[in-house]
Order: structure tokens, then sequence, then C-alpha cells
């Protein structure tokens, strides 16, 4: 199988038993998973990449480790080739209604690889 479990059961199913410090290793992985994929380097800017819908539910388990998944909203960003500063494009995300969009999604405001911090925050 592609994975062992989704962390939205084990947090549902579990949660009471979970000690604190696979807690904070199931936070420290999902950050550090979100940081790997906006180090993405392409197109001589980075982030070049962002997930763009991140939930509990895209965090799978595998092998006792977080891995992301599910990258249908994902995007490979673009080079401002209008900017100086060497930045990524904005963009705008269909409206998917998701408990963790950021205040830009919910508002179609322009959106940058930050929407997916929010999310992991959320």
């Amino acid at each position: 199988p592609f994975a062992d479990g989704v962390l939205s059961d084990e947090i549902k199913n579990s949660w009471k038993e979970t000690t604190l410090f696979n807690r904070l290793k199931w936070a420290t992985e999902a950050a550090h998973g979100v940081a790997a994929l906006h180090s993405i380097k392409a197109g001589g800017v980075s982030p070049s990449a962002i997930h763009g819908d991140l939930t509990i539910n895209q965090f799978f388990i595998r092998d006792g480790r977080l891995q992301i998944g599910d990258y249908n909203l994902g995007l490979l960003l673009r080079r401002n080739t209008t900017s100086e500063a060497n930045e990524t494009c904005t963009f705008v995300l269909p409206n998917h209604f998701s408990t963790t969009a950021s205040p830009e999604e919910y508002a179609d405001l322009r959106q940058t690889a930050a929407i997916d911090v929010w999310a992991l925050g959320s």
C-alpha cells in the first residue's frame, strides 16, 4: 500500500493516547514537508511549487513518518518577469471552501506560497 494510514484518522481515533512526543514529531514533520516543497527551485525562483490544499487529510503515514499527498490543486509557479526582485507570480486557486483556507483564498485575492503556511497552522 501507498500508506499505512492518514493523519486525520490517527487524530480522530487515538488523539488522547498519542504522546506529546508523537504530536510534536508530526508537527515537525509536517513543517519540514512544507519547507521541502517550498524549497524546490525551478526557473530561477524559490518557492516554485505549492500544495494549495493542505489539511490533515493530505498527510499520509508511511513507515511511521508523515508524507504529503494529494497534489490535485498543486501548482508549479512561474517567475514574475516584470519584477526585479526575482519573485514568483501570484495566482488565484479555485475556491474550494477548505477549513484551512487563507483569508486571501476566501476573498479571491492574489495568492502566494504563504497559503500553505497558513494551512499548516490552521
